[in-house]
């Protein structure tokens, strides 16, 4: 597989995760 391919894909795993919970401890911060 292409390293770039790789780098895109992990970074939205991660970008995903700490989205969801960011918004699972601070439901607050994001319904501003």
């Amino acid at each position: 597989m292409n390293i770039v391919v790789v780098i895109i894909l992990l970074f939205g795993l991660l970008f995903f995760t700490g989205g969801s919970v960011g918004i699972i401890r601070f439901p607050d911060f994001y319904s501003r």
